[in-house]
């Protein structure tokens, strides 16, 4: 025979916690997460801000350099004033008789900084060449320099090296 056993209901008795603590850690890690996340965000857009502006301080320079370059080439190619025949090689022919002949130097002001231009005469291979260099200097120290040849014979024979 079987025999069945009653047992008494237990009754459980709910234990009451205050969670209000619970509630401040949640808050104070929320609001930690956040501002780790808005302090890699300001950090990472700062630095890109920084390279932004290094980066087109430096393409004015190297626009500098450019403008330098050709203001030299016009000043040594189209002054004529010299020659009655308004022949263009007279001028730098003159101006720079030998690779010997100290440079010509200029230094230029212009918007975003200044250029420093040099013409030099010098032989390569045999051949003279006019060699203008032109380095140009922005407000926060970017430096650029850009050169240019052309044969004193024969000024449409143009070599450009940019740095």
């Amino acid at each position: 025979m079987v025999r069945t056993v009653y047992s008494k209901p237990t009754r459980t008795v709910p234990v009451v916690r205050s969670k209000t603590g619970m509630a401040l850690m949640v808050v104070v890690s929320v609001f930690a997460v956040i501002s780790i996340i808005l302090a890699s965000v300001v950090f990472v857009f700062q630095n890109n801000l920084s390279s932004a502006h290094g980066q087109e301080e430096r393409m004015k320079a190297y626009y500098l350099a450019l403008a330098g370059i050709e203001l030299g080439y016009t000043a040594l190619i189209k002054n004529t004033n010299s020659d009655p025949n308004g022949d263009p090689i007279y001028y730098y022919t003159q101006a720079l008789p030998s690779t010997s002949s100290p440079a010509l130097t200029q230094e230029i002001t212009l918007e975003g900084g200044t250029v420093s231009i040099e013409a030099t005469r010098i032989a390569v291979s045999g051949d003279d060449w006019i060699e203008i260099a032109a380095t140009g200097h922005t407000a926060s120290s970017a430096v650029r320099t850009s050169t240019m040849r052309f044969r004193v014979d024969n000024p449409a024979v143009v070599a450009r090296e940019n740095g």
